[in-house]
């Protein structure tokens, strides 16, 4: 309950910045995109500011348990606006990950140089 709670308070501040995010997904052109990512680097730089001046909060279990609730909230409200297709996306990428990591594994084993 709590997680789609957060998600709302996310679009509603989208909204309340003037980010339309039927827009964006329609016509990413229609956003003036010079202004979003001057919010974006606003909100990062303060973000460093406080990590530069303040590290003992970098090492507290609540920073990370923020960071990491944050960063779900994202990534399902970036999933819900590509319609499921980021999901799917990740998915076949961590797949193809774990082929690759088989396929190395196999050809070091039965391809390995006998003394």
């Amino acid at each position: 309950m709590q997680f789609t709670e957060d998600k709302e308070s996310l679009t509603d501040y989208l909204v309340s910045e003037n980010i339309d995010l039927g827009t964006v997904m329609a016509d990413p052109k229609a956003q003036d995109p010079a202004a979003n990512i001057e919010r974006g680097v606003e909100k990062l730089t303060e973000s460093v500011i406080i990590i530069i001046t303040q590290p003992e909060t970098i090492q507290s279990k609540e920073f990370f348990d923020l960071f990491y609730k944050e960063l779900a909230i994202t990534t399902s409200a970036a999933n819900d606006l590509t319609h499921g297709y980021m999901l799917h996306m990740y998915s076949i990428w961590a797949v193809e990950q774990v082929e690759q990591l088989g396929l190395i594994s196999y050809l070091r084993f039965f391809y390995k140089k006998k003394p």
